[in-house]
């Protein structure tokens, strides 16, 4: 079995615990289940919030500018890996931009990568609806691989999620 993950939270060295629970549980299926590959699904980000708040504003930069543009690899044991999509900014969709798009292109990224190094995965897991179901649908429908959402984003639907009563539907076509 060969599960690849999507959280949509996970801790980076801005958010040391968001998404600390994905990562948990990520750890501990691969603890559980030595016999399960466990390839996660990350974006090495540098979102717009903390650019417009550090003080190394210039050096985010320029890292951004010279950073790799493959995915890397991180092997943790037999059967965890974490695939890092190439460093990013991540913009908001406030400011105009297609937040929703750009992690799906960053996911593709990591799947193909993924395929290329260690099979097909035979299930997808997404972790949370938003942003990493819809990328989890998306992905189903362009590589025909299953796809499941563990929902842990409480109060759920947050009301961002809705317009004029409704779920938007980039969370609610996955859920479908």
């Amino acid at each position: 079995m060969h599960v690849f993950h999507i959280p949509s939270w996970f801790p980076n060295r801005h958010e040391k615990l968001s998404g600390i629970s994905s990562e948990n549980l990520i750890r501990c299926i691969s603890d559980l289940y030595p016999d399960v590959l466990n390839s996660v699904s990350l974006i090495q980000e540098s979102s717009y919030r903390w650019l417009l708040k550090d003080s190394n504003l210039l050096r985010e930069i320029w890292q951004y500018l010279f950073a790799s543009k493959k995915v890397v690899l991180h092997k943790e044991g037999k059967n965890l890996n974490y695939l890092y999509a190439p460093k990013s900014i991540v913009y908001s969709n406030q400011l105009g931009f297609n937040e929703w798009e750009h992690d799906y292109n960053f996911h593709k990224r990591n799947l193909e990568f993924c395929i290329r190094n260690f099979g097909k995965p035979d299930i997808i897991h997404a972790q949370v609806a938003y942003t990493g179901g819809y990328c989890a649908y998306r992905l189903h429908q362009e590589f025909n691989i299953p796809y499941i959402i563990t929902e842990r984003y409480a109060p759920f639907p947050h009301p961002s999620f809705s317009q004029n009563g409704k779920l938007v539907t980039n969370v609610l076509t996955p859920l479908e």
